[in-house]
């Protein structure tokens, strides 16, 4: 998968950032497993809602992990446990690359789909660099 960009607030849109069939609790936070590539660039937004959609299952949740990416690697965020279908999160990003991490599963879902939808847009006010 390719870097994405979460849906637009017009267009009412939202992103599939993810799509697994798995816990990934147990992979290491590197970049061997959380391809910076395959992050999902919020350039534009403070904020982000994101979600998660089950193929499956019975009564399926998902525990979220929210990884942010600065030039050390991947920092590990906020973990927001027991989701069921739909149900939102809103996420501080601060125009940050995010990657989602399926933390946990309950349920047996043979796949989860996270969606991610633009919610507060960033105005950066810092300087324009070198």
């Amino acid at each position: 998968m390719a870097k994405t960009k979460p849906g637009s607030i017009s267009e009412g849109e939202s992103t599939v950032v993810r799509t697994v069939a798995a816990d990934e609790s147990a992979s290491p936070v590197n970049d061997t497993n959380y391809p910076p590539a395959n992050a999902t660039t919020c350039a534009a937004w403070r904020t982000v809602a994101i979600f998660p959609r089950f193929t499956g299952g019975t009564n399926p949740t998902a525990t979220l992990e929210i990884l942010h990416r600065t030039t050390g690697g991947w920092m590990i965020g906020d973990r927001r446990e027991s989701l069921t279908e739909g149900a939102r999160v809103i996420v501080d990003v601060m125009g940050r690359d995010i990657f989602v991490r399926v933390y946990g599963l309950t349920g047996t879902p043979t796949e989860v789909n996270v969606h991610c939808a633009g919610w507060e847009p960033f105005k950066y006010d810092g300087g324009r660099g070198a």
